[in-house]
């Protein structure tokens, strides 16, 4: 409990006086009282706003304690997009932030052979909450997806859904509109996955659904592999800017080569 605690001291300097709904969660991490859940199950979108420094406090999963356990079971159920009350847009609320925040901190130091991602996920299939609320939440809020070129355990749990999910998700990636590591290295280390997505995307003609960069990321992995849906696609965006650093892309692998759809 002590993190909690210095988590609540950070949180109280900052307001001055900490919120009492503050205190309802501190004390609820302490005893799991089901009536101080129910407190703050009820919390309006604002007030979670105010429980970040104790949110982010939580411990590395593989050190998780019955009060990180507690911290972890109430922002999934509290999270409006994995309680199925998703409005579809891509900022969603200080509750599906929370989500994100108990392992934010430590995917930044996360090493290729560890996954904090999964433990949480766990908390959320034993809370029955349906996997694509959950896959939705990853893509939108999960960050970082990717260091060091590498994907996070966050960015392979995307990567390795399969292509049906896989297809659902890429919306919800396109929020991230200056992300230039995840498509580069979902392209890196899952070629197969993209290329079957890309084929998905060409037979529905809905090749704009790709998030911005996808293509060229793909291109510029595997050039030769990713040639012919490039190419296909590159006739079909809708998107005047994509389409033109696409085109750029295609041209630089190809000279000359597909110049009539390129330029």
């Amino acid at each position: 409990m002590e993190h909690f605690e210095k988590g609540f001291h950070k949180l109280a300097k900052s307001f001055g006086r900490p919120p009492a709904h503050a205190r309802v969660l501190l004390a609820y991490l302490k005893s799991g009282d089901p009536i101080a859940l129910s407190t703050l199950l009820s919390l309006v979108e604002r007030d979670l706003q105010d429980l970040h420094s104790l949110i982010v406090a939580a411990a590395r999963p593989d050190r998780w304690e019955e009060p990180d356990r507690r911290l972890v079971r109430f922002v999934l159920q509290r999270s409006a997009v994995l309680q199925g009350k998703d409005k579809g847009e891509f900022m969603g609320e200080p509750s599906d932030w929370n989500v994100a925040r108990v392992i934010e901190r430590h995917l930044k130091d996360e090493k290729p052979d560890q996954d904090w991602c999964a433990p949480v996920r766990e908390e959320a299939v034993a809370l029955r909450i349906p996997e694509g609320r959950w896959a939705t939440l990853v893509a939108r809020h999960f960050e970082p997806r990717v260091i060091n070129g590498k994907l996070t355990s966050a960015g392979r749990y995307l990567a390795n859904l399969p292509v049906s999910e896989f297809l659902k998700i890429l919306p919800n990636l396109h929020y991230h509109c200056t992300d230039r590591d995840v498509m580069p290295a979902i392209a890196r280390e899952h070629p197969g996955l993209l290329f079957a997505a890309m084929e998905e995307l060409l037979r529905a003609k809905k090749v704009d659904h790709m998030p911005r960069g996808g293509w060229v990321a793909a291109l510029d992995a595997d050039a030769l592999r990713f040639e012919k849906p490039v190419v296909a696609a590159l006739e079909l965006l809708k998107d005047r800017e994509e389409r033109l650093y696409l085109g750029q892309a295609v041209e630089r692998h190809f000279p000359e080569k597909h110049r009539k759809v390129a330029v």
